[in-house]
């Protein structure tokens, strides 16, 4: 039947459950269809971008949930319940959709390269569903070159197509960090690549507006290049015993030039979230790099004396928090260490993992209830396993 394609994937979206139906209900759901879609390959993309979209779905709906209980601690019984339920399904999916990326590997890697690139980048804020890139990358080094090159080019506007959308360009720029970062299989050398591609493009864009009447702060109007070069801060931060464990490497960050970006007339450090401009700040001074602390001043001089300053504070891989599937997860992240603090090196995974040991007995007594207690209070930045189980 020639229309049979048609008629089967609108009906696995209508029959979809609905998200709060229940975890045994979804898990179910997502199981067969990923065991259907072995059996029709052609039609597999398009059912694994049906179950993304629907995590998607349970992801924002989770990432909302927290934003509502940080701002009215009044939140219902009910209400903290459904919450518990759509946390533990969406952990459970996220199960699901690993083990076929484990099973599947060299035919799920390009599939969910499509689907990343489809379906979660455009999305602004989740805190989950993202990892499942994460994963990939880790199991396929052909496939996270395909990944961090296509991040970089959709950043920096340089496809072809026109800039593009200015929310997907630092969403893009976002990931793109977030990757370089957090991902253990990620080598050196590709940090040291994009770093050098970041502030060369930073430092072109520089060029181009200084002689503009239009190269002020606006936001607006110069976003991806506050997205990358926020890119380059995050990474110079979180990467700073790699970027100065010798003079190599002391050299390769001189390189990059990096005061003739704090100090431009677009001042990037002003709309830079608070915690990444102080730790940039701490690691660069401290290696006699770039000074920040003078521009810091002024620009909180100047927020006081206007209205309250709005940052972009989302990472989207700050501590993967979902108790199940983080057990295959957090061995692939590395946990951000602060410069200051020597002698910590304990991961993230032996520190998430020890934690799990210790709860044992509460997650045998309060199951349902586990994962409200680990995704409570979204906090942005260089979040460390420790705050993830406040």
């Amino acid at each position: 039947m020639p229309m049979t394609s048609d008629i089967l994937m609108r009906t696995v979206i209508e029959q979809f459950p609905y998200y709060k139906a229940g975890c045994y209900i979804n898990r179910s759901y997502v199981h067969n269809l990923i065991w259907m879609s072995k059996y029709i390959p052609l039609l597999q993309e398009q059912i694994m971008a049906a179950i993304v979209t629907r995590m998607v779905e349970m992801d924002v709906n989770i990432v909302e949930s927290n934003k509502n209980k940080c701002k009215d601690d009044t939140m219902f019984e009910m209400e903290s319940e459904e919450q518990d339920v759509v946390s533990e399904t969406l952990d459970y999916c996220m199960l699901e959709v690993l083990k076929w990326l484990e099973d599947e590997r060299d035919t799920a890697m390009n599939v969910m390269c499509n689907i990343f690139e489809r379906i979660i980048l455009p999305t602004y804020g989740t805190r989950h569903v993202q990892f499942l890139l994460l994963y990939t990358i880790s199991i396929s080094q052909q496939c996270a070159d395909r990944v961090l090159n296509n991040l970089w080019i959709i950043a920096a506007g340089l496809h072809g197509l026109g800039p593009g959308a200015l929310s997907t360009r630092r969403t893009a720029a976002s990931h793109l960090a977030g990757l370089l970062a957090r991902c253990v299989r990620v080598p050196n050398s590709r940090l040291i690549h994009y770093l050098k591609s970041m502030a060369e493009w930073c430092h072109s864009y520089i060029t181009a507006t200084q002689e503009s009447t239009t190269a002020t702060d606006n936001t607006k109007h110069h976003g991806a290049f506050y997205a990358i070069c926020h890119a380059v801060f995050y990474l110079v931060a979180f990467k700073n015993h790699h970027l100065f464990m010798s003079k190599e490497s002391l050299l390769f960050v001189e390189s990059l030039n990096l005061p003739r970006l704090v100090t431009c007339a677009l001042n990037p450090l002003r709309s830079c979230p608070p915690q990444v401009t102080h730790a940039f700040s701490s690691v660069t001074r401290a290696h006699q790099v770039v000074y920040c602390q003078s521009i810091i001043e002024k620009n909180s001089r100047h927020t006081l004396s206007t209205v309250k300053q709005q940052y972009d504070e989302w990472f989207p891989y700050d501590p993967y928090t979902l108790p199940r599937s983080g057990k295959k997860i957090w061995p692939l992240c590395i946990e951000y260490k602060d410069f200051l603090k020597e002698g910590d090196d304990e991961s993230q995974y032996s520190r998430m993992t020890k934690k799990m040991e210790d709860d044992d007995y509460l997650m045998m007594a309060t199951s349902p209830k586990l994962a409200s207690s680990l995704t409570n209070g979204v906090t942005a930045g260089f979040r460390t396993s420790e705050s993830v189980f406040m």
